[in-house]
């Protein structure tokens, strides 16, 4: 696998990573390695928002406690696919 140019990128543990420019004032051209969580997995995510909130008895529950177990189900996803983005400032 090459990644030095930046049209290829490789799949792993859910995302693929690849390289992208960034142009800076000035013109200048940084490459930073970049990673975004695949098709696949976004699929799965929304299959399983829909397996929460699709049986008839949530239709009674509270809207709060409801919500309080979407917003468990996002923050789960949310911190397993982000990751710290280091860029250079200058």
């Amino acid at each position: 696998m090459n990644i030095w140019d930046d049209k290829d990128g490789f799949d792993f543990l859910g995302l693929h990573h690849r390289k992208f420019p960034i142009r800076k004032k000035g013109g200048r051209t940084f490459y930073i390695m970049n990673h975004v969580p695949l098709k696949k997995a976004m699929k799965k995510m929304r299959t399983k928002i829909k397996e929460y909130t699709e049986p008839r008895h949530k239709l009674y529950m509270d809207i709060r406690d409801l919500v309080k177990g979407l917003n468990r189900r996002l923050q789960g996803f949310k911190n397993y696919y982000n990751y710290p983005r280091w860029e250079r400032s200058g």
